[in-house]
């Protein structure tokens, strides 16, 4: 397959202004509710490569805008992201950067427990909670793109496959 690149409409135009953006713009609150708005709340960011979590597992953190996120892999070798807090009390149930976890993503504030899929396995001590929807609970899912695949559809979650040290690409699923 070769792509032939027609190198006059590639250029950026001749009177393209290249000196930047203002100061301003640098320390500016409104800009960065702006930019978190309209870039990285509804584009793809890179979240981090299959080969940062090569075992079942593995996970790394990393923070976008107020959104907190964890990629691990999972049991059973795919690799899912959620929303790094505890459906409970909001305490991140990954540390950050990058680890390994048996199991489970555990809360460190009361205890819940949560498998590597992301479903809520428990809390530590769950007479004390009553009656609780289990599957209801779990962590809240991104979405994860594989560039392999063309034409995906941000609205629809997908694991990233088991093999192949390819990007990963996370869109929060309720921006």
């Amino acid at each position: 397959m070769s792509i032939t690149i027609d190198e006059e409409k590639s250029r950026p135009p001749r009177d393209w202004d290249r000196g930047g953006l203002p100061a301003w713009t640098y320390q500016s609150e409104a800009m960065l509710e702006l930019e978190k708005r309209e870039i990285f709340y509804t584009h793809w960011q890179i979240a981090g490569h299959t080969s940062d979590v090569p075992r079942p597992g593995d996970y790394f953190t990393f923070d976008i805008g107020e959104e907190r996120a964890v990629v691990v892999r999972g049991e059973d070798g795919l690799i899912r992201a959620f929303n790094n807090l505890c459906r409970h009390r909001g305490a991140r149930v990954a540390p950050l950067g990058q680890g390994h976890c048996k199991n489970a993503l555990v809360c460190p504030f009361h205890g819940w427990v949560y498998n590597l899929d992301g479903t809520l396995r428990g809390p530590a001590r769950p007479k004390s909670f009553g009656e609780l929807d289990k599957s209801s609970l779990g962590c809240q899912r991104f979405i994860l793109s594989d560039p392999r695949y063309k034409n995906i559809n941000p609205k629809n979650a997908i694991d990233t496959p088991k093999s192949d040290a390819t990007l990963t690409r996370l869109v929060n699923c309720s921006g």
